[in-house]
């Protein structure tokens, strides 16, 4: 795991929130969850201004006034304070004046500070199986490539998946190897069904 200490990035003031926090690992974990709730939180806040609703609208930028200084990022957070105040006040025009500035301002603290979230969960990410993994296998099965789909099949062994799939992987195999290619693509379909729907 990287130092906390080493994240640059501007806007965001680590060694306050290390004070604030007193604890590296809560802190990583807290820095963590901000990035991977600012999809929902900036979905929840522009429902909110597209329905008018500035009472929820405040709820959503005060949740995002304590998650930023939390981490550190002081000058931001003072932004959401303002926004919610002007949302429970219902002056429309002050949020729609600043509103723009502070969420343009919030996606690029929250892209600069992906790259330096734990180097071991983001390495459990990317070695999932996912769909777009199958497909070089879905063409050489198409083309009857017995070769092309073994070594599509050597390329998958390390990666992470359920028992499930990881045993219907070794049945395509076995089917390639005595060329039923007509099984092994119905088996296939029926592991990018379960990859689509559950992810596992």
């Amino acid at each position: 795991m990287r130092n906390i200490r080493d994240i640059s990035v501007k806007g965001i003031e680590i060694g306050e929130a290390i004070k604030l926090v007193d604890d590296e690992e809560v802190l990583w974990a807290m820095i963590q969850t901000y990035c991977e709730d600012g999809e929902n939180k900036l979905k929840a806040i522009e429902e909110a201004l597209d329905n008018g609703d500035l009472e929820s609208y405040a709820v959503h930028v005060h949740a995002l006034k304590s998650s930023s200084r939390a981490i550190g990022a002081i000058r931001l957070s003072e932004r959401f304070r303002e926004l919610e105040l002007a949302g429970k006040r219902g002056d429309a025009i002050y949020v729609k004046g600043g509103n723009e500035a502070t969420i343009k301002e919030y996606k690029r603290i929250l892209s600069e500070l992906r790259p330096y979230l734990p180097e071991a969960d983001k390495s459990a990410e990317s070695n999932a199986l996912a769909v777009e993994d199958l497909k070089p296998l879905a063409g050489a099965l198409k083309g009857r490539d017995t070769a092309g789909c073994l070594k599509c099949l050597d390329s998958l062994k390390d990666r992470e998946c359920s028992s499930f799939i990881s045993g219907s992987l070794e049945d395509i195999r076995a089917s390639i190897e005595i060329k039923d290619f007509e099984d092994a693509e119905a088996l296939l379909e029926d592991v990018l069904l379960t990859l689509e729907v559950s992810g596992l």
